[in-house]
């Protein structure tokens, strides 16, 4: 085998030092562009591209396909109040390095908009970014972990639930964009320009001709009202069962539900049950 002359080792060496500033110049691009993942809807991207780095970055290992994250800012009654990015979907793009890195760039102002006695509802995903929340003024509200701990205590339970509860007005915007149908199936590689005013026009008309979570505010209110007040409530059933002394498997017998009589429930105690949404054939209440 030949060996190099010092001239072609050093024709080699500089294409390489000129890939290697090539490929770390679209890097640092895309990483400008987007540095981070509200849970929001998931626009899909799936067609080839010749960027190699955009296709990685793009490329999300939980659903096992290149896909494309909006932010969606809610209130607490369905209303779109900011739908921010698109975000690339690579590991480094999670819930809360976006809400981070949309919070201290301030996109669509999203700081001025917020007052001091302002709570903003988040799930688990966005645990990283509650400390820099906290600091710029917001106050968080998030579903407990358990840290180590086989079962939560009831309050703990009981102000978890809160939170899930207040959280179905975003999960309902997510699924009322994926409805559309250009955003809920794969899109090509020349609309992603303009993907990020589709979803603002969508997310428009969703304000404009869409029902609000909250039909009555009125019940709305009332609903919210018990929450807080079955909030320090103590679990009955909880005492009831250590008194009995029947966590042990044994303690249990097989029964015929034909022998039950289990009361029946008219529409307005599941409504009141629920506390909010729930599904009757060809149906949805909202409270």
């Amino acid at each position: 085998m030949r060996r190099q002359t010092r001239a072609e080792t050093y024709r080699c060496r500089s294409k390489y030092d000129k890939w290697v500033k090539k490929a770390k110049n679209d890097f640092n691009s895309f990483t400008q562009e987007a540095q981070a993942n509200v849970d929001i809807a998931n626009d899909q991207n799936d067609s080839e591209s010749r960027n190699d780095c955009f296709q990685r970055r793009s490329y999300s290992t939980q659903k096992h396909r290149r896909l494309l994250k909006p932010m969606i800012i809610t209130s607490t009654d369905g209303y779109i109040i900011s739908a921010l990015g698109h975000f690339l979907s690579d590991s480094k793009n999670n819930d809360a390095s976006i809400i981070t890195h949309c919070l201290f760039n301030n996109y669509d102002n999203i700081l001025d908009r917020l007052n001091s006695e302002d709570i903003m509802i988040v799930d688990r995903g966005f645990r990283d970014a509650v400390k820099v929340m906290e600091n710029l003024g917001i106050e968080v509200m998030m579903p407990r972990f358990l840290n180590g701990k086989k079962q939560f205590t009831t309050y703990q339970s009981n102000s978890s639930r809160c939170v899930t509860k207040i959280r179905r007005a975003v999960e309902s915007v997510n699924a009322m964009i994926k409805r559309w149908k250009f955003l809920s199936q794969t899109i090509q590689n020349s609309t992603i320009p303009y993907l990020g005013e589709l979803v603002l026009i969508v997310c428009a008309l969703i304000n404009c001709y869409q029902l609000r979570a909250a039909k009555n505010l009125a019940d709305f209110s009332n609903a919210g009202e018990r929450m807080l007040d079955m909030l320090h409530k103590e679990n009955n059933l909880e005492k009831r069962i250590d008194r009995m002394d029947l966590r042990k498997p044994s303690k249990w017998k097989d029964t015929d539900a034909d022998k039950v009589d289990f009361p029946q429930l008219s529409e307005d105690d599941i409504r009141e049950l629920a506390l909010g949404e729930f599904t009757l054939p060809h149906e949805v209440y909202s409270l």
